[in-house]
Parts: C-alpha cells; sequence; structure tokens
C-alpha cells in the first residue's frame, strides 16, 4: 500500500525551506529556536534534513509566522538539497602579524560551533 509521497526527499525539503524562511525574516537559528521552544541542535538537525515530529514542526511554523500546509506545499515545489556541504571560505583579509591576538582570535573564533562562530562576530561587527 503506497501513499505515493516520498517522504525523504520531502523531509530534506521542508529542512531547507525552513532554513530559506529563516533566513528570509532575518533570524539565526538560536533565534528561531527560543521563538519555536525547541532546542537549537534540533533546529540545525531539522535544517539539515533529520525527521521530526508533526509537534515540532508546529512549533517551528509559530515561530517562522507561517502554517504548516504553506511550508508542505512550498517544501513540495522546491528541489531537494544537494549532498554537498558548503565550504567555508578562506579569509579574504589577511591576518596582522604585528599583533598576537589577531591570529588567537582567528584561532578561537574557527573552533567555535557554526551558530556560535555566528555570534562572535556579530559581536565583532558591533564595536
Amino acid at each position: 500500500m503506497g501513499l505515493g509521497v516520498k517522504f525523504e526527499p520531502l523531509v530534506k525539503r521542508l529542512g531547507s525551506q525552513i532554513v530559506a524562511l529563516r533566513q528570509k525574516k532575518g533570524l539565526t537559528q538560536a533565534a528561531l529556536a527560543n521563538r519555536s521552544s525547541i532546542s537549537l541542535k534540533y533546529v540545525s538537525m531539522i535544517e539539515s534534513g533529520t525527521n521530526s515530529s508533526l509537534k515540532t514542526l508546529l512549533k517551528l511554523c509559530h515561530g517562522l509566522e507561517t502554517s504548516l500546509p504553506v511550508l508542505v506545499e512550498q517544501a513540495r515545489k522546491t528541489r531537494p538539497m544537494k549532498g554537498k556541504k558548503r565550504r567555508v571560505t578562506p579569509l579574504s583579509v589577511p591576518i596582522p602579524t604585528d599583533c598576537p591576538y589577531f591570529k588567537k582570535l582567528v584561532s578561537m573564533i574557527r573552533k567555535l560551533e557554526k551558530e556560535d562562530r555566528g555570534r562572535a562576530l556579530d559581536i565583532i561587527r558591533t564595536l
């Protein structure tokens, strides 16, 4: 008994659609997690195409100010995520060698998780 729906690609497209909506609204994963009352790690997993419960999808829709039918319909219209991961581009600005703190700062930021790295860079931009 088949339903005619391939769930694996749809789950990946839902993750992609959540990323697109989150970025369109200018939200970080942490902000979406906070607005949706779920953990940051779970938001990250769902965005990468991990299966999630209906309850969690509804919470994310609330955080994104959209409805589940709209999210699913948009996901059906999009292409599935590719298996390739984005590569981080090297720094386009050379690290000054006259100050040892710059090299140490860059090294520390590179060791952070993606979300924490973004927060650190946001803080630096405000200085």
